[in-house]
């Protein structure tokens, strides 16, 4: 399956990558977009396998980049979405 371009932040405009990380205490990974100016984060999803094993390809990691890339930025004020 091809990867899902991730795009610009909605607060700063600002590029954004997948993180990944690793928690001792439930034995896997929490992986979620995090945009790399302004520290805006998306919804964090659990992954049992390292995703740069994985390539950044797997379930997980496309379903932070698809919750990512699906806020919207320019609303009018108090229209928010959350």
């Amino acid at each position: 399956m091809e990867r899902e371009r991730l795009k610009g932040c909605p607060h700063c405009g600002g590029t954004a990558c997948i993180n990944a990380n690793y928690s001792y205490k439930t034995r896997s990974y929490f992986v979620f977009v995090k945009c790399d100016i302004c520290g805006a984060q998306g919804k964090i999803y659990n992954s049992p396998d390292d995703p740069a094993a994985a390539d950044w390809n797997n379930q997980p990691c496309r379903d932070a980049a698809a919750a990512w890339n699906m806020r919207t930025s320019g609303q009018e004020p108090g229209k928010n979405e959350f």
